[in-house]
């Protein structure tokens, strides 16, 4: 029988391509328009779609992943969702390392599709879990028939995004984009998109978003409640040679301006993205010229409905 000619042959062919849209409901008094490219189109929920299956068919590509091996990842959410999903259907066990902060609903995500866990509950110096979450990962990544895959210092993670998401801008937008926005948590998205984009035009402004409390940018540790970014150090895959302008922002600007985009432009996003919105809002603002101003949106904010919108 022949197949369906639209078809796609797995669920792996939908990552990527997700839209761009208007931001019509943040008023910053100010030229700059803003854009948003949702990430929680992907087929998994979220930006971290394509960070996964780039770095699994590295794995394969350089022989340390093999047939029925073992996936070790340490994770918050996102990646152990997107990992889980391609690993149950590439025929990969999968075990993600997590710790107690994990939400309950990312928990049940994980289970659905078959994952093993992990947990780590005591903290580091700092009083935070990613550190030990890493450093346990890596132990287990060293067992035989498993593969650590490092979304923080991996160069793999942000050469996904300059081979995926940034071609997708350029193409869609090309010479009519003049600001890029986008968060950091493992650096692999933003900077591995603005990279690709600065390298076709010049004058694009880039601008990197992590919370207050986080210290990629620098600073002292605090505890962050924007699930999935900022971090308790500086990874290798944040690249501040691509970017132009580093920004903080607080957890109460980035939630009261994602309830605000819910109900002005019916877009639930997650609590990185109200942090890109802000700043974005305010470089908008300060705008003296007309710019388009693009913020890549990393998830939705279905997962998040009880802790953001309530």
């Amino acid at each position: 029988m022949a197949a369906l000619p639209t078809a796609l042959s797995d669920i792996t062919q939908a990552i990527g391509n997700t839209p761009i849209v208007r931001i019509n409901g943040l008023d910053h008094g100010g030229k700059g328009v803003i854009y948003g490219k949702l990430e929680s189109m992907n087929p998994f929920y979220s930006v971290k779609d394509r960070t996964a299956i780039y770095l699994i068919r590295a794995a394969e590509k350089n022989g340390s992943l093999r047939p029925g091996g073992r996936v070790i990842a340490s994770t918050s959410g996102n990646l152990g969702h997107s990992l889980a999903a391609i690993c149950t259907m590439l025929g990969y066990k999968l075990t993600c390392v997590v710790d107690s902060k994990m939400p309950t609903v990312n928990m049940a995500i994980l289970r659905a599709m078959g994952a093993e866990f992990e947990y780590v509950d005591t903290p580091d110096a700092t009083g935070n879990l990613q550190r030990p979450r890493i450093a346990r990962a890596k132990e287990l990544g060293s067992r035989e028939g498993c593969v650590y895959l490092d979304q923080y210092d991996d160069p793999a993670t942000a050469e996904a995004h300059y081979v995926s998401t940034g071609p997708e801008i350029y193409e869609a937008v090309g010479e009519h984009l003049d600001v890029l926005v986008g968060c950091i948590g493992t650096g692999g998205h933003m900077c591995g998109t603005a990279r690709y984009l600065k390298e076709r035009l010049p004058a694009l402004v880039t601008i990197a978003v992590e919370p207050v409390g986080s210290v990629i940018f620098g600073g002292e540790y605090k505890p962050t409640k924007q699930n999935g970014v900022g971090l308790s150090f500086t990874p290798a895959n944040y690249d501040p040679g691509v970017i132009d302008h580093e920004m903080k922002c607080s957890d109460a600007l980035a939630f009261s301006t994602l309830r605000h985009v819910a109900r002005t432009d019916g877009l639930l996003l997650g609590g990185s993205s109200g942090g890109v919105l802000a700043m974005a809002a305010e470089y908008a603002g300060r705008a003296k010229e007309a710019v388009n101003i693009l913020c890549l949106l990393p998830d939705g904010g279905l997962k998040y409905v009880e802790e953001l919108y309530v």
